[in-house]
């Protein structure tokens, strides 16, 4: 049997970029993981929300932009363009699991779907169902379909392409990450784009760390709470030098490096 979660990203573009330089401790980085990686942001099916979910084989994601009135040809194809770039980005910062590109529906088990905002509820609705209901009042949104071995076999994104290159690339990375397995946004985590309250920029060096501890070997999908806090912190141990020396060499700028990230 299937299960799917609905996850949703409304961003509050008034409050700025969080720039404080500093390097997270271990007890933050579990804090988030756990806080990210179990819960959901709109409810979960039974179980779901105590278990660690993950893709297991190659993640291959199919983009689609669908050109409108809104969302001409020529800016549906930049967006394209603009998305593919940004994945492959955030694909070079993740271990332990292959991420490609690929160019047909039938090929994919993650989509993405870029629309305009007037379009962005009814495709959500062909998509979802009435489970779309939510998107009503949110600028981009996204679901992952897993069986009771909690392994995600299917992911959904669908951000808005019309709303200015800031909020989509914004859009694009943060349901393309959650659909990965962290579903959950939480309010207290300040350096984090799993946060609606924050605007970063990027792939913040904090998510980067929750990525690879997930995508680990030693974390395994469908484990409960304790069984992640057993292996956690030796997992930490070991990815935290090789996550942070890559961020340091992309951006000699600490405050770069240690913060809200920007892709180039």
């Amino acid at each position: 049997m299937l299960r799917t979660f609905v996850l949703v990203l409304a961003l509050v573009l008034s409050l700025p970029a969080l720039a404080e330089v500093r390097r997270y401790s271990d007890e933050e980085l579990i804090d988030g993981f756990m806080k990210t990686v179990f819960g959901a942001e709109f409810g979960a099916p039974a179980g779901g929300a105590d278990r660690v979910k993950k893709y297991t084989r190659t993640i291959r994601i199919n983009i689609e932009a669908l050109p409108t009135e809104n969302l001409p040809a020529p800016l549906a194809r930049i967006r394209k363009v603009e998305a593919e770039r940004l994945i492959r980005q955030l694909a070079s910062r993740i271990r332990g699991v292959r991420i490609e590109i690929v160019p047909r529906l039938a090929q994919a088990n993650l989509l993405l779907l870029i629309t305009d905002r007037r379009h962005y509820l009814s495709v959500g609705r062909v998509m979802l169902g009435e489970d779309a209901s939510f998107m009503r009042t949110t600028t981009c949104a996204g679901s992952v379909s897993f069986g009771s071995d909690f392994v995600i076999d299917r992911g959904l994104a669908i951000v808005v392409g019309d709303a200015g290159t800031r909020l989509f690339m914004a859009c694009v990375a943060e349901e393309v990450l959650q659909v990965m397995g962290p579903v959950n946004d939480h309010a207290s985590l300040a350096y984090s784009t799993f946060n609606d309250r924050n605007e970063l920029d990027g792939f913040p060096l904090f998510d980067q760390m929750i990525l690879n501890m997930l995508y680990d070997r030693r974390v395994r999908a469908g484990m409960t709470r304790d069984q992640v806090m057993a292996v956690l912190p030796s997992v930490l141990r070991d990815i935290r030098p090789r996550v942070e020396r890559a961020a340091a060499r992309r951006n000699p700028d600490a405050g770069q490096a240690l913060t809200g990230m920007h892709l180039d």
